[in-house]
């Protein structure tokens, strides 16, 4: 074997052995004096009002954690549509599982910390920095980040999760809401809904989705349009686009009325020209304009634009 062998095997050797090579937390606590910890009583003089702090220690337990079950992430694993998305949930699943466990032993975590409304402190961390190139295909991978919800005593009310688990998506539903998540006995309230997001070009309502299906609700959470639909958006005019499973669309109002049946394979409001403020439709390969009654304006027929 020549010299230049030598060194190539060497040099494959050492990468693997980095790529292979365990994250390693460091365990001495009394390195970190100079940083402000979680426990250390009101947080008050530390987050006076909304802002964030690069650095705080938190001590952790056994219940500082989710508990990163089977069942968790075969639930998180079924609503993710995309195979991409799928392999780097589960492998966010797998660091988060074993990463916990290590911190756990550690003993303490310094993150990112930041007050936001209702007292509360949203804690955050980088527990994995992404792969850089295209291993598995599938391009760049995303950082693995876990986040935690803290109380102005330095309690934890939400555990260290994955930012993308139900446990967080839950808690930030109520705040999507400006609604306190915590409730009266000091434990985070659960949404009745998957997700919740505010409603884009409909000022005071909010998009839902539940089961896989959305719907529509204003900001007391009073149901507008049941989550029954594939999609719902904005239409214009204070109407809404609903999509079925099927794929066909029509437009109801903010009482669920139907305006225009739900028999068109698209709908896109029209918002420029002569034509403004009506909708473009097509049927059965066909396009045409109709106005927000369902009235033919430029009867349908192929090839326009």
């Amino acid at each position: 074997m020549s010299i230049l062998s030598e060194i190539g095997d060497w040099l494959i050797r050492l990468l693997e052995g980095e790529s292979n090579k365990e994250k390693e937390w460091d365990t001495d606590i009394t390195k970190y004096d100079g940083i402000p910890r979680l426990d250390s009583g009101s947080l008050n003089a530390l987050f006076p009002s909304k802002g964030k702090r690069r650095q705080l220690l938190i001590c952790l337990n056994e219940e500082s954690f989710e508990n990163p079950e089977y069942k968790t992430t075969e639930a998180r694993l079924a609503k993710i549509d995309y195979e991409k998305y799928r392999n780097q949930a589960w492998r966010d699943s797998h660091i988060f599982s074993s990463e916990s466990s290590k911190l756990k032993k550690r003993g303490f975590i310094i993150c990112g910390a930041e007050r936001i409304e209702f007292g509360l402190i949203k804690l955050y961390d980088c527990i994995e920095e992404g792969d850089r190139g295209d291993s598995d295909g599938y391009g760049v991978e995303p950082d693995t980040w876990i986040t935690a919800y803290a109380n102005l005593k330095g309690e934890l009310v939400s555990p260290f999760a994955l930012s993308d688990t139900e446990l967080n998506v839950n808690l930030e539903n109520w705040l999507v809401l400006k609604i306190n998540p915590v409730g009266v006995d000091g434990k985070i309230k659960i949404c009745p809904y998957d997700k919740v997001e505010k409603a884009y070009q409909l000022d005071g309502y909010f998009t839902i989705e539940k089961d896989g299906k959305e719907g529509l609700i204003d900001r007391n959470m009073n149901l507008i349009i049941p989550p029954e639909y594939k999609m719902v958006y904005s239409a214009g005019n204070g109407l809404v686009s609903v999509r079925l499973k099927n794929d066909l669309c029509g437009i109801v109002d903010l009482e669920n009325n139907i305006v225009i049946p739900l028999m068109y394979s698209s709908l896109s409001r029209i918002n420029e020209g002569q034509y403004k403020g009506m909708y473009k439709a097509e049927l059965n390969g066909e396009t045409g304009i109709i106005d927000r009654y369902n009235k033919i304006i430029v009867p349908f027929g192929r090839g326009k634009n």
